[in-house]
């Protein structure tokens, strides 16, 4: 599972990378995907379809570029977002992962800064850097932020324990700047970190927390199909959904875990008896306090944007527009259309009116005051 970002030395443990759930894998956006056609200033990036590119020039160019994270709890929408970006501005993003990295015909990752570590060959490596996502051969590069999507750790899927996603302030930031790539021998991952000094504003995506605890069963449902684990399935429906909660709320072992904790209050503890899938609400809720956490203690130029704004083609063109403006990007076209897959889905219906509740009252007990400011539009009252 993945939990928290372990130094700066390769692990032997097989870490959770990005499912695809409810959100499949980006395509590659041809070159003449976007048009200029409209009243918005077009860009004038360098053209970088040459992956292989190393000149002094463009080293200079790399090197001046900042990150900007795309903090997304899993399963969250951040395809939605980056096919988006991607279409709307014709720039290339940046991954801390390599299942959705570029990847060149000598079958590497390109780095966004140019490392003594480039090789990847060395276990002890600490200075990274994010990767080029996979549209690089067929977008431009950015003129000034870096659009790099990052899931933090904190999210273990079950059976992870109290231990795995529990975090300090410390761990999460490291971790969102945590780079994994896959070695050569099966189960290694190597780490690297990307200095703080690169990382200059943070884009934090927020889902229904109902919708996305569900659309968590469905990706968990992805991996056992994959991994052929079809014993621990549950069906893909409303009921599958709470069996699998069942599952995590009576395990004895993680229970027992939870309850003796020292860093989960007395009052949460009580609350987590009463709803569905505790486990996974409470990371949800916890993943988003440590961003608003990070964010405040290292100042950073924020953005909020929500999945729900997404619903409809208007509102996808003025959220193209708020994200272009925080990225200092301009937008070369808001005449486009996402692919038919990618469509705005709530779960919420899959809870009871009393299971609502009680979620609620944890929530409000669990997240911090501005977090909960945040998730009020998910909620019919306050107080």
């Amino acid at each position: 599972s993945s939990s928290s970002s372990s130094s700066s030395s390769s692990t032997a443990t097989q870490k959770q990378k990005g499912v695809a759930g409810d959100e499949p894998s980006l395509p590659a956006v041809p070159p003449n995907a976007v048009t200029s056609n409209d009243n918005h200033q077009v860009s004038s990036h360098t053209d970088v379809t040459n992956a292989n590119a190393n000149t002094d020039d463009e080293h200079t160019s790399v090197q001046n570029l900042n990150i900007t994270y795309l903090l997304a709890y899993p399963m969250s929408g951040s395809t939605f977002t980056m096919f988006l970006v991607t279409i709307a501005t014709n720039t290339t993003l940046g991954t801390n992962y390599d299942f959705n990295a570029f990847t060149n015909d000598g079958g590497h990752h390109i780095p966004i800064f140019f490392t003594s570590q480039d090789s990847r060959t060395d276990a002890t490596a600490t200075i990274g850097s994010p990767f080029w996502f996979e549209t690089f051969s067929s977008t431009n590069r950015p003129l000034k932020n870096v659009l790099t999507y990052s899931q933090c750790a904190g999210y273990c899927m079950y059976p992870c324990t109290p231990n795995n996603y529990i975090l300090t302030a410390d761990t999460f930031d490291e971790s969102c700047r945590t780079v994994m790539e896959q070695g050569q021998q099966q189960g290694v991952i190597y780490e690297s970190i990307t200095p703080k000094s690169k990382v200059t504003k943070v884009v934090h995506l927020i889902r229904d927390p109902f919708s996305n605890v569900v659309s968590r069963f469905h990706a968990d449902l992805r991996i056992k199909a994959a991994n052929h684990e079809l014993s621990k399935m549950h069906p893909n429906t409303m009921e599958g959904f709470h069996s699998w909660c069942r599952d995590m709320d009576n395990d004895a072992n993680l229970v027992t875990l939870e309850m003796e904790s020292p860093l989960i209050s007395l009052e949460v503890k009580e609350l987590m008896q009463s709803i569905p899938c505790h486990g996974e609400f409470y990371k949800y809720i916890s993943w988003h306090n440590h961003v608003v956490e990070m964010v405040w203690n290292e100042e950073y130029p924020y953005l909020q944007i929500y999945y729900e704004d997404f619903t409809t083609k208007d509102m996808e063109q003025k959220q193209a527009i708020k994200i272009a403006e925080f990225l200092e990007e301009p937008l070369v076209s808001n005449n486009y259309s996402l692919p038919d897959y990618l469509v705005v889905r709530s779960y919420s219906d899959f809870f009871k009116e009393l299971e609502r509740q009680n979620i609620e009252k944890f929530i409000r007990a669990l997240a911090y005051k501005k977090v909960m400011v945040m998730l009020e539009r998910y909620f019919d009252v306050g107080g």
